[in-house]
């Protein structure tokens, strides 16, 4: 059975859809892709058939051209293919695409048959012109609106260490007795729910230079991981043609809380981090998964009691002068996120970030979050109009990998930014227009992006042709939530 459907009449729009099936075809395989001309053989219960390729696909891509309204007004309902098939779709809560081509727009309700009288209620695509390239983006937001509509999706099995990565685990039930999980409530009181762990929020930290950071001597080794997950990665590395590297990178230990905060780093190795938190879900066969010896009550154990490396990620929101949010869509070359939607920024404090030469840092305010901003998107630091800190979170995923997260404002135009990406890129970048296009909001237009929330995720997903990874969806919950109560309590917060 196939993954996606394609619905179309043959009057005005058979030359599109074959060239549609065929396209898809290439990216998803040859299986995958169901057109009645090109799958349906002559003794088949062609009706059977249809439905059962309805019942199992992924999505119900509807074709509309110029004439495909005037067909349905020539025919008996009861007699319409596509209305049938459309009927069908709806009727079993399919997800619906409609594509609109040769200049056609979509029906009004009143003009439709009542049995599918909801059908503009979906959101469309456009074919934009017959040209190359505006085809081949049309095909980049099918495929996103597929990904989002069926986010694990593997042609076969994962291969190097991705096999430990990308399980298909649900853990908001692996978590379930997990305080402060991060969510965002939107449109109509839905709730959006993200699994990472809250743990500071921007009220917080209302002034980076009082929050004080401390950074331990004794470097950290896992008494606990696994060797095999770690070979796995050196291995995997040289198979892609990459270099693998084993930096100290800063640890976050403990966040004390109360009048004052304290972030209490200590040093560890990125080879730590792999044994540790990248082997969440390996079983070796005899002892089971890191995740179900340490996380059987169905929480994280609090990061002062962790006996993993859980070093610090750091990511940010970019802001232009002009009113776009830069983001990333990244290489399918790089290790973490493959192909997926991430901040303007994003990588791993290292120890360097937080230990000068002289010694430690002192404050929050000191620490360089610049260095990837710099290293990704090739931006001169004296362009950063501002900084401001949006949370701190721990990863479900990652078994409570720590992730630092800021937007900042850049006096650069949005052009500006993509030109001065380097040579040497992880990705691509793209800009998406919004009315508060800004590192601090105001308590309204944080409002009404809340409510939009779920659509503004859909529309990057749509315009990059990927799909949001979970430092992005983080990202933007801290930014959005940023006028929400802080988290500081009186005593230690390390959840």
């Amino acid at each position: 059975m196939s993954t996606v459907f394609i619905s179309y009449r043959r009057v005005d729009s058979e030359h599109f859809s074959s060239h549609l099936h065929e396209a898809l075809e290439n990216k998803l395989g040859s299986k995958e892709v169901f057109l009645d001309v090109e799958n349906l053989h002559g003794a088949e219960d062609w009706k059977d058939r249809l439905k059962k390729e309805i019942e199992s696909a992924t999505i119900i891509i509807v074709v509309i051209g110029k004439d495909w309204l005037k067909e349905i007004k020539k025919r008996d309902e009861s007699e319409d293919q596509v209305v049938w098939e459309i009927q069908t779709a709806m009727a079993l809560g399919k997800s619906i695409t409609p594509i609109l081509i040769s200049g056609a727009t979509m029906p009004e309700a009143m003009a439709l048959p009542e049995s599918i009288c909801l059908l503009p209620k979906y959101n469309a695509l456009a074919l934009s012109s017959p040209r190359n390239e505006d085809f081949q983006s049309l095909l980049q937001k099918i495929l996103a609106v597929l990904a989002h509509t069926q986010p694990i999706r593997n042609a076969g099995p994962a291969k190097g260490i991705r096999r430990f990565l990308d399980q298909d685990l649900n853990l908001f039930d692996r978590y379930q007795h997990q305080d402060h999980i991060i969510q965002v409530v939107g449109e109509s009181d839905e709730i959006f729910r993200i699994p990472s762990v809250a743990i500071l929020n921007a009220l917080d930290i209302p002034d980076e230079t009082k929050v004080t950071v401390e950074c331990k001597s004794e470097f950290f080794v896992a008494s606990a991981g696994s060797k095999a997950v770690l070979e796995e990665y050196k291995k995997d590395a040289i198979g892609r043609g990459k270099s693998f590297y084993d930096d100290e990178t800063a640890r976050l230990t403990d966040v004390i809380g109360g009048t004052n905060i304290t972030l209490l780093f200590q040093p560890t190795s990125y080879f730590e981090y792999v044994k540790t938190n990248m082997a969440m879900d390996f079983d070796d066969g005899i002892n089971g998964s890191l995740r179900d010896e340490f996380h059987s009550n169905k929480q994280l154990e609090s990061l002062a009691d962790s006996k993993f490396a859980n070093h610090m990620g750091i990511n940010g929101l970019v802001f232009s002068n002009d009113g776009q949010m830069i983001f990333q869509r990244r290489s399918s070359k790089v290790l973490t996120n493959p192909n997926q939607l991430c901040p303007g920024f994003s990588g791993a404090i290292k120890l360097a970030d937080i230990k000068d030469r002289r010694n430690c840092i002192e404050t929050l305010a000191e620490m360089d979050i610049y260095r990837e901003l710099v290293e990704e998107l090739g931006i001169k630091e004296r362009f950063i109009s501002l900084r401001r800190f949006m949370g701190i979170s721990r990863e479900l995923q990652r078994g409570g990998k720590p992730e630092i997260f800021f937007a900042v404002d850049i006096d650069m135009t949005a052009q500006q930014i993509v030109e001065c990406l380097p040579k040497e890129k992880e990705g691509d970048l793209f800009c998406l227009s919004l009315r508060s296009a800004k590192s601090v909001l105001n308590q309204d237009e944080a409002k009404t992006l809340r409510t939009r929330f779920k659509k503004t995720i859909q529309k990057m997903e749509i315009d990059a042709g990927a799909r949001a990874s979970l430092p992005l969806l983080t990202n933007l919950a801290f930014w959005v939530n940023q006028h929400q109560a802080p988290l500081m309590q009186t005593t230690s917060i390390s959840h």
